[in-house]
């Protein structure tokens, strides 16, 4: 009897693990720097260049850019939520790749074009597709618009962001302390 116990409740933990498996996030996310660098160009707008890591997705076909003037808590969120980045995209115009660089327009929100203002911070979240699958870069890059001086070029995957981000995947509700570089 003791058997037929323990085998059922190996089976039971089994199935359990592969249930809480399925639960998981629809869209696979990553903590990895992707390079992102901004600077700000003659026109005003910014110009993104990135690097999608291979091990993310070995051929991008696309990327979509989302841009907020505020940090996102996006725990125990997907990219497809209400107000998260898949869903507040910047339109590509043209239905361009922007497979590894972007540029964003100074102006009002709409078709690569966002309306940046002098010496506000903003974070840039990005997604990319395969054309069937998609990944999203859960650590936003955190830049200060400024036209009149030098630019943060926006602070990638450093540790304790990758750190933060993973507690938060977990659900530890962990905090981390950025030093500033």
């Amino acid at each position: 009897m003791k058997k037929y116990v323990t085998i059922l409740l190996a089976l039971a933990l089994v199935l359990a693990m592969g249930a809480v498996s399925l639960a998981g996030t629809l869209y696979p996310e990553t903590t990895k720097d992707w390079k992102v660098n901004v600077t700000i160009n003659a026109d005003g707008g910014i110009d993104v260049t990135y690097t999608v890591d291979s091990s993310d997705m070995a051929a991008v076909v696309w990327t979509e850019m989302a841009i907020y003037d505020h940090e996102l808590d996006i725990t125990g969120k997907e990219m497809t939520d209400e107000g998260m980045p898949y869903k507040t995209a910047l339109g590509r115009s043209n239905n361009n790749t922007y497979v590894s660089e972007r540029t964003i327009n100074k102006g009002a929100i709409g078709e690569d074009s966002y309306p940046f203002e002098e010496g506000k911070t903003y974070y840039i979240w990005l997604l990319a597709c395969d054309g069937a699958n998609w990944v999203w870069n859960t650590v936003p890059t955190k830049f200060t618009y400024s036209t009149t001086g030098e630019v943060d070029p926006g602070e990638t995957g450093d540790f304790s962001a990758i750190a933060y981000a993973a507690a938060a995947l977990a659900g530890c509700g962990a905090l981390v302390i950025r030093k500033k570089k």
